[in-house]
């Protein structure tokens, strides 16, 4: 995706669809999206329907919220899209800093031991859960800084 924005951005924009239409694989993307996420858009909203319209049955995920905010008449494909593209920012985001953190770990390695121990003492005390995750105050202070 961010390899078509800069391709993008060497023809004028009224080129971009003619563009992406030759140079992408997004609409391969999006088509194999709509496959995958159909059958489950249908599985929740028949569980919607079974309870009546009570949001709280389904599942509380990302696709249960976007399911509540979109109008009736929203369409698959609008759907996915939206879908895919909270994902891409999600990831990116997530990559991004995590392979910042990596590197500034490689240049200053006098943080390893102690960002280490933090996190198995945490693991140690409350092992892989949420509440582990809130102990780590080092390694967030890291990444804060790293970002």
């Amino acid at each position: 995706m961010f390899k078509c924005r800069m391709l993008f951005s060497l023809f004028p924009r009224f080129l971009e669809p003619l563009v992406g239409q030759f140079s992408t694989s997004i609409s391969s993307q999006i088509q194999l999206g709509m496959r995958l996420l159909n059958p489950v858009l249908d599985e929740r909203t028949q569980i919607l329907e079974d309870s009546d319209g009570d949001w709280s049955a389904l599942p509380n995920y990302m696709l249960s919220w976007l399911m509540a905010s979109v109008p009736k008449d929203e369409t698959l494909d609008t759907m996915t899209r939206r879908l895919l593209g909270v994902n891409v920012a999600a990831i990116h985001t997530i990559a991004h800093t995590f392979s910042r953190g990596i590197f500034y770990l490689a240049v200053i390695q006098d943080l390893i031991p102690p960002i280490l121990k933090e996190v198995e003492d945490a693991i140690a005390e409350s092992g892989w859960t949420k509440t582990a995750m809130g102990k780590l105050y080092l390694l967030d202070s890291f990444l804060k800084e790293v970002i």
